[in-house]
C-alpha cells in the first residue's frame, strides 16, 4: 500500500529493539545492532519467553520461542553478568549455534532450557557424538 506498513513495521521494532536492548557493556552498542535485537526486529514479540537469573555458576540465559509455520526458539546467555547477552544457540538455521554452549548454562540451566522447549538436549548431544 501507499503507507507501507512492513516498512512502519520494520523501523518501530528498530526503535523498540534500542528502547529495550541498547548494550551499555559494549560502548553504549544500540539496541538494533545486539543479538536480541537483531531477532527481535526479524521475528517481533516471543510468544513466549524464559528467563533466569544466575544459577550457580551459570550465566544468567534468556529463552525466546516463536510460533508460526515452523516454531523457532533462541538462547541467549548474559556472560558478563550486566545484561548484555549474546545468542548461543537456535533452532533457527540462519543462526549458528555455539559448539559448547549447553556448558554455559551448566546441568541446571539445560535441564531448565530442556524441559521449557520439551527438547531432550542432553540425549541429543550424546547422539550427535556417537
Amino acid at each position: 500500500t501507499a503507507k507501507n506498513e512492513m516498512r512502519e513495521l520494520f523501523y518501530a521494532r528498530i526503535g523498540e529493539a534500542d528502547r529495550r536492548f541498547t548494550d551499555q557493556q559494549h560502548g553504549s552498542r544500540a539496541g538494533w545492532r545486539t543479538d536480541m535485537g537483531r531477532i527481535y526486529i526479524r521475528m517481533g514479540e516471543p510468544v513466549e519467553t524464559l528467563r533466569r537469573s544466575q544459577m550457580g555458576l551459570a550465566a544468567p540465559y534468556q529463552v525466546w520461542r516463536f510460533s508460526g509455520a515452523r516454531e523457532m526458539w533462541y538462547v541467549f546467555v548474559d556472560r558478563t553478568n550486566f545484561g548484555s547477552y549474546d545468542l548461543v544457540a537456535s533452532s533457527d538455521p540462519k543462526e549458528p549455534t555455539r559448539p559448547g554452549w549447553e556448558s554455559q548454562l551448566g546441568p541446571e540451566g539445560i535441564n531448565d532450557v530442556s524441559r521449557f522447549l520439551n527438547i531432550d538436549f542432553v540425549r541429543r548431544s550424546r547422539s550427535t557424538t556417537q
